[in-house]
């Protein structure tokens, strides 16, 4: 307050230690700037519900946070919900005063959380050891997973590895939790146009080209990410029927590079047309027809050449483009969102909260959604072919797996994919919605996976009907009658227990201690008569 006093510009109306005093102060007379410090120890309410409150009741006023708190979420929520800027203590009270008039002129000012000081030399060393602890945890967990999907391990072996598994996976928990994380946060990315060139590394690619890209940097990092898991092994432990799982192991990498190729592509087309977030949404059902309908011509066509057709490919994309669309690719999740991130840096809202494209949880989110959405348009391709060409021997040995050629064997993994077609549309996809999660299938551990990801679903809930309501009416019967039912059993158990124990339990005691003293009473009646025999 009396550094401020000596700028002529800046007047201070009044100051606050407490949360009444700031409502009186506000009252007599309101304020073009509010400074607060958000953490004021132990007063109720504190620091931050002070500052939603006033943000309610004066929109007018600009808050400028002085602080020195590391709380990067709390100062995230401040900052999207409207807070006008934030200053380190310890600024040079120059630069407070600059900060102080870029908001009276109705700007925003949170360059002082964007400077991330250095940790201390001991933090350093130990992030240093997190990481090259965990990455000596996942290359035993990879060795692992090798050996359990080695098909002709015994029981025991299988038990042992199983086990080995555990502990590494416990312990990588316990490392994540204890060690401490350096969260990086860097500055506003400049523009899309004004980035250069990035090229997206195939690490451990083996045959699969190097993809060159001018997009993002965020975006050249998921593309890495995705293409060096792409190149390796892995292996469906989803527990369901995909479809990219009766190709060739080489088969299925050359289709999810070709995917990943022409998405690249999409984007640049994308990035050119310099869309808002509203008219990209819009275009995406277009973009992912696009991506797959070029997508099975650059894989497909060399095989379709070498056996004689009457039909166009084109033609038979035409036909199915309606049931794609209708059963996959519609169907694919936050897409919009994926592509905003890419092509705009925007944020990507993580359990309702929303993170910077920098930061770890939002790379770690997009990385999720845009494996699914390639597997996804790869399940896409494949099933065309498969609807059009499975009964084809010379498609069969190009492109199927050894173990899946018979007729008998394509016919059951048909039936299986119509199957989860089925148990998807009628079953998970209801009770998905009615939860509020979205089902991806990402790359984890040399293997594909399913995980679930919270996201408000309302408007699909309100839109269900006949079969697929019912079932969210299940579970809501389910979820109120369990309860209940869980408490009469207890109750029940309860009375079982007392009447088994306190009065069948003690009848059965007295009768056997009445069975005990009269064997007992005729053993000594016995011996007493042998004696008086033998006396006589």
């Amino acid at each position: 307050s009396m550094a401020l006093s000596s700028f002529n510009d800046l007047q201070i109306i009044g100051q606050a230690e407490t949360a009444a005093v700031v409502w009186e102060c506000l009252a007599a007379q309101v304020p073009d700037i509010a400074i607060i410090e958000p953490n004021l120890g132990d007063i109720t309410p504190d620091g931050w519900e002070i500052c939603q409150q006033i943000q309610q009741q004066y929109p007018q006023v600009k808050i400028c946070l002085l602080s020195s708190t590391e709380d990067l979420l709390r100062l995230n929520r401040a900052k999207n919900s409207g807070v006008a800027g934030y200053c380190n203590k310890g600024m040079p009270i120059t630069e407070i005063v600059a900060v102080l008039r870029q908001l009276a002129r109705g700007q925003q000012n949170w360059q002082a959380m964007m400077a991330k000081p250095q940790p201390p030399p001991a933090k350093q060393w130990l992030v240093r050891l997190r990481q090259l602890g965990l990455a000596e945890i996942d290359e035993n967990l990879h060795k692992v997973n090798q050996r359990l999907n080695y098909a002709q391990s015994s029981l025991v072996d299988r038990l042992f590895w199983q086990g080995r598994r555990r502990e590494l996976r416990t312990v990588r928990w316990l490392v994540k939790q204890l060690l401490p994380v350096e969260v990086i946060i860097i500055p506003d990315s400049p523009s899309l146009g004004d980035q250069p060139a990035l090229s997206l590394l195939s690490v451990g690619a083996g045959r699969l080209p190097t993809i060159t890209s001018p997009l993002s940097t965020n975006t050249a990092i998921a593309f890495n990410k995705t293409l060096a898991k792409i190149a390796g092994d892995f292996n469906d432990l989803t527990g369901i029927a995909l479809e990219i799982t009766i190709l060739q192991a080489d088969k299925r990498r050359e289709l999810l590079y070709v995917v990943l190729q022409q998405m690249i592509k999409s984007l640049e087309k994308l990035q050119v047309l310099n869309l808002g977030q509203e008219q990209l949404a819009e275009q995406v059902s277009l973009v992912l027809d696009e991506i797959w309908r070029n997508s099975i011509l650059d894989f497909f066509s060399k095989y379709y050449q070498t056996v004689s057709q009457n039909q166009d490919l084109e033609d038979i994309i035409a036909e199915e483009r309606s049931v794609i669309h209708k059963e996959i690719l519609d169907k694919i999740p936050l897409v919009d969102q994926l592509f905003a991130y890419f092509l705009a840096n925007h944020n990507l809202i993580i359990d309702g909260v929303e993170y910077r494209p920098e930061s770890p949880e939002a790379r770690e989110r997009a990385d999720f959604i845009l494996q699914n959405l390639i597997l996804k348009i790869a399940n896409a391709v494949l099933t065309v072919i498969l609807n059009n060409f499975s009964d084809i021997e010379a498609i069969k040995n190009l492109l199927y797996d050894r173990q899946l050629l018979s007729n008998r064997e394509i016919a059951r993994f048909r039936n299986e994919l119509s199957w989860r077609y089925r148990r998807e549309k009628y079953w998970e996809e209801p009770r998905d919605i009615f939860e509020s999660k979205y089902r991806l299938l990402i790359f984890q551990d040399s293997s594909i996976k399913i995980i679930l990801i919270y996201a408000p679903r309302q408007q699909e809930l309100e839109q269900l009907q006949g079969v697929r309501w019912l079932v969210t009416v299940f579970w809501e019967f389910r979820d109120a009658i369990t309860p209940r039912l869980q408490a009469i059993a207890h109750a029940i158990g309860n009375v079982l227990v007392y009447l088994l124990t306190q009065i069948i339990g003690r009848g059965i005691g007295l009768i056997g201690r009445g069975i005990i003293q009269g064997l007992g009473s005729t053993f000594q009646d016995i011996r007493y008569n042998r004696k008086s025999k033998g006396g006589l």
